[in-house]
């Protein structure tokens, strides 16, 4: 039985870092304000104070950099910042621009996962991509949010503390029994990395703190003996019955105070563990930069997990779907996707046939197989939401698709093609897509208009799916070995 925690950093201060991001670096030089100052306001009622200084400390701006940030070793939960856009020189011509306020964020967090690291080794080759539509990078702030997020979700799921936390007056009960075979107590957090101090207090009696050479800890485990003089043989009986221990019975509730500190040292956490916390921040940005959950051409995939749902997803057909090429050729999708590079496809714009470039053919997931069949008695074969072009230009997906729907032909708005059967085959197999810029669609060889996807959204789609699939292997497999050396231990 335990009384409540109180959890802060272990070094007892708050570094906190002020991300500060700039959406158009060169536009800013070439108008004049090239460097940002830092200001700290600690209360509404007291005077905000720069904290960059001229010539030191405050900020260049930088063409072709968006990212900057300020470290107050100082900082307070409470304290607000403001940022002001300026000029170097305190040319009167530029007076500052206030760019708002900010919190620091405390960054304890690092020592888990940096942002340099979840960009370089969980969204490795994605630079350039993870980007708004004005092609302008994500905020590192951005990814600070997701890494802290995915310890505070490793945290719940698994009751592990990832980064150095205190626990300050953590209560435990007085039992007899356990007082009797060296003092067994069973912290609340682990790992440990430090006991701090232990102290019993009978009521009435004066409190007291047990040498630290009388502890001993298994920390993986969050197990705590007392063994009195460091004498493996000597129980605490006779210490317990000199406090008049006997006057208040074999259990008294909540009598010692534990301060300690629990989780990992800088450097040690488990390389698995930390790789689960990578793939969990990587999520966030990844679902930001495939825009995975809305758009035309993007089949929607749920895959969940206790406490994880993502959706994720791509177009896709069947590797043997025939591509109508400009040359009058076909070549399956799965062909020209082993062949790699462009090539030119048949296609419709406002219902007239005309030829687009295509980028790439490639795969994309694995997945049940629904088959269309038309009027012209050709075959289609593709995932439940596949999106085909119908003769009135709009979109539907195959399993939304009706016997007599009138789907658009690789020939135009003219020749109306007819859906005459919706099946689905319960066959799962590896399936391919196309991605048509500018036009988003093309010809396959049943001779209808369908929808394309990005290779970007396929991608970030296949990675997603890769990184939820390896931790929900991993969770059951982490909480399994803690619990159960906490439970073989106590």
């Amino acid at each position: 039985m335990s009384g409540t925690t109180t959890d802060t950093d272990t070094s007892g201060g708050y570094e906190g870092k002020v991300y500060l991001f700039v959406q158009d670096p060169k536009s800013l030089l070439e108008s004049g304000y090239d460097e940002l100052r830092v200001y700290r306001q600690a209360s509404k009622t007291k005077p905000r104070r720069e904290l960059t200084r001229a010539g030191r400390t405050r900020i260049c701006i930088m063409e072709g950099m968006y990212n900057y940030y300020y470290i107050d070793f100082d900082a307070e939960p409470g304290f607000v910042y403001e940022v002001d856009l300026t000029n170097s020189e305190d040319d009167p011509l530029y007076p500052p621009l206030p760019q708002g306020q900010h919190q620091a964020i405390d960054t304890t967090f690092e020592k888990v996962m940096t942002v340099p690291e979840l960009q370089s080794i969980y969204l490795y080759g994605l630079d350039g991509i993870l980007t708004n539509d004005a092609g302008v990078p994500f905020p590192d702030a951005v990814y600070a949010h997701y890494i802290k997020a995915a310890i505070a979700k490793f945290h719940e799921k698994t009751d592990i503390y990832l980064c150095p936390t205190r626990i300050d007056h953590e209560k435990h009960d007085y039992v007899d029994h356990d007082f009797r075979t060296f003092m067994s107590l069973q912290l609340d957090a682990y790992p440990v990395i430090d006991i701090e101090e232990i102290t019993l207090q009978f009521p009435g009696a004066d409190p007291y703190t047990f040498p630290k050479e009388w502890i001993r800890s298994f920390d993986e485990a969050g197990q705590v003996h007392i063994v009195a003089d460091g004498s493996v043989g000597t129980p605490l009986v006779a210490w317990a019955r000199a406090n008049q221990r006997a006057r208040y019975g074999s259990f008294i509730p909540l009598v010692f105070d534990v301060k300690y500190f629990a989780g990992f040292e800088l450097g040690k956490i488990p390389a698995n563990i930390k790789d689960m916390v990578g793939k969990e921040a990587a999520m966030g940005p990844l679902n930001l930069g495939g825009d995975l959950v809305a758009g035309a051409g993007v089949a929607n995939q749920s895959i969940s997990m206790d406490g994880l749902s993502t959706t994720l997803g791509t177009t896709c057909l069947h590797p043997d779907t025939g591509i109508l090429l400009a040359s009058g050729q076909q070549r399956t999708i799965k062909e020209l996707a082993n062949l790699g590079g462009s090539f030119m496809v048949r296609t419709v714009e406002n219902g007239k046939p005309i030829i687009a470039k295509c980028e790439r053919a490639f795969p994309t997931l694995k997945k049940e197989v629904w088959n269309v069949r038309t009027s012209l008695d050709t075959l289609i074969r593709c995932t439940d939401d596949h999106l085909f072009m119908l003769r009135d230009g709009s979109w539907q997906r195959a399993d939304k698709l009706d016997a007599e729907t009138e789907l658009m032909s690789v020939d135009g708005v003219d020749f109306g093609i007819r859906v005459t059967s919706v099946e689905n085959t319960n066959k799962v197999i590896q399936l391919y897509d196309l991605e048509v810029p500018g036009f988003e669609c093309f010809g396959v060889d049943a001779g209808v208009i369908v929808h394309n996807s990005s290779a970007t959204n396929a991608g970030f789609g296949a990675r997603l799916i890769q990184y939820t699939k390896e931790n929900k292997e991993a969770y059951p497999d982490v909480i399994r070995y803690y619990k159960g050396i906490r439970g073989v231990v106590g």
